[in-house]
């Protein structure tokens, strides 16, 4: 027995059309700012729960330093044609690509907040460590302020290298 139907090619055109109608509402929905913020719109929270408690000093520093350079990447990454969807006026709007590579490169700025503050709670064992930790802290505060503004950590420095 042949179950083969044919269909009439009005409802299949009238099916196609429902789909691309609710293909472009879907893409609406899911790009438009509003739910790009939503999605896209809390950095902070994974940085503030991230569990350092695996990692020893030094592995904290290499986080700090990877996040650093992932960062850098991001920061030139969102300037790029592809992140973004349209102009109004004279300034760029995101694309979706746009907003997620910028959460990211928040995400990242929010990680190495973290590193930062967990390598300036830990106790270097040894100078190699210490050293380390210096270096980090002292590239993250010429980072974040162009000078070194916490004079605890000048002295910290200057203790430790002369």
């Amino acid at each position: 027995m042949n179950t083969d139907r044919k269909t009439d090619p009005a409802s299949s055109d009238a099916t196609l059309r429902e789909r691309a109608a609710s293909a472009r509402a879907g893409l609406a929905e899911h790009s438009s700012e509003t739910s790009l913020r939503r999605r896209f719109g809390n950095a902070r929270g994974y940085a503030d729960t991230f569990d350092f408690s695996p990692f020893d000093l030094i592995d904290v520093v290499r986080l700090y330093e990877t996040t650093r350079q992932i960062g850098d990447y991001l920061s030139h990454t969102t300037n790029m044609p592809l992140c973004v969807h349209r102009h109004a006026g004279d300034h760029p709007v995101a694309s979706p690509i746009g907003w997620f590579l910028d959460f990211e490169k928040e995400r990242m700025a929010f990680f190495r907040d973290r590193c930062v503050a967990e390598i300036h709670r830990r106790q270097p064992q040894s100078e190699d460590e210490r050293d380390e930790a210096l270096v980090a802290r002292l590239a993250h505060e010429m980072d974040c302020n162009g000078r070194i503004a916490e004079p605890g950590l000048l002295l910290e420095a200057l203790k430790a290298w002369g």
